[in-house]
Formats: C-alpha cells, structure tokens, sequence
C-alpha cells in the first residue's frame, strides 16, 4: 500500500506491514516539514512585500492629496466643499493647532508660578496631564504671560475625500477587480500556517 493511500481514509487503526517500512513514514514526515519550513518563508516574503506595497501606496495618496489641496487652493482658495458627481466629494478643513510640550518640567513650574495648582496639572502617578497643561497655556498665552519649555505647532490644513457608494464610479485606470468567488481565498494550506 502507497503512502498516500493510508492517509485517504483516515489512520484509524491501520498499520504498515512491517517495522522496516516506518523509514518511509519519517522520509515523508521530513518532506512535509521541509515544505511547512518552505511556506512559513514564503508567507512572511509575501507578508513583507505586501505591508511594502500597502505603504508605497499610502505615500502615494498622501502625495495625491496634497495635490488636490494644492489645486483648491490655488484655482478655488475660498470654496470648502467641492462635489464630484459618480465619484464624492473634497472638503477643505482647517487645521488644529496644538502644543508640543518639550521640557514639562519649566512647563509645569511656569504654570505653578502663575497660581495653578500641581496636583491638576499632574496625573497621580506623577505624569503631565497635558490636556490641562495644554488648556492653561492657551489661557495664560491669551493673558500674554511667557512660559518656556513649550512651541506652538501650527496646524496644517487638510481634506477629507468621501466617495460615493453607486457602482457605476468609473475604475482607475491599470486597477484590477478582485474575484468573489472560492478561488480567489488562499489555499487553506497558507492560511493556517503560523510563523
């Protein structure tokens, strides 16, 4: 009896013919592992190419954004929204400006020397409460009191793209539809692997 044969059915309580013929049993054994070590590789090379390609693409739709943004504020600077028909829409948003705390330390004390109490600026277990550090500083910044240890970075317009959900949005030139169907799943082989 083949090798295979036994497996077709089930082990159950078959048994190979003699002792000697177990040596095939582990050659086997051995060649199955030698391909499990074979697609683990392969799953982490496609693993890696794939998460390489996921961010060349997202590099490139930052980049196409911010060509949009561009565009609008050239050509359109006082216009928000803007809507394609069959494919969504561009709206325009301004940017949020937010504190980057780099010495919390002159922070925190410039703000206790301005009658802040610490225990509201500092979490209990002693770290900056940035959210009201942040809220004081705007207060005090208002009041034209200097505090050190602290930059204001300028928020930085962006867009927001909504597409619409109709199926006759054109396709992008070059793109590929992916299959609904079963062949279009990974073999059950490579996608059970662990790594």
């Amino acid at each position: 009896m083949m090798l295979h044969e036994y497996l077709e059915d089930g082990i159950n309580n078959k048994t190979l013919d003699s002792i000697y013929e177990i040596d095939e049993v582990l050659l086997k054994i051995s060649e199955n592992n030698d391909k499990v070590v074979y697609f683990k590789g392969q799953k982490q090379y496609y693993h890696d190419k794939i998460a390489t390609e996921v961010e060349k693409l997202d590099q490139q739709n930052e980049q196409y954004r911010q060509l949009v943004l561009n565009t609008l504020k050239k050509h359109d600077p006082d216009t928000k929204t803007f809507q394609f028909p069959g494919i969504g829409k561009v709206q325009r948003r301004e940017g949020k400006s937010s504190w980057e705390i780099g010495d919390e330390n002159n922070v925190i004390s410039a703000l206790i020397n301005l009658g802040v109490d610490k225990n509201e600026l500092v979490k209990v277990k002693e770290s900056v409460d940035r959210r009201v550090v942040k809220k004081y500083m705007e207060s005090f910044i208002e009041q034209n009191e200097n505090i050190t240890g602290a930059t204001m970075k300028q928020g930085q317009e962006s867009i927001s793209i909504t597409f619409d959900d109709s199926k006759s949005k054109p396709k992008a030139k070059g793109a590929a539809s992916v299959p609904k169907t079963e062949d279009a799943k990974p073999k059950a082989e490579l996608r059970n692997l662990d790594l």
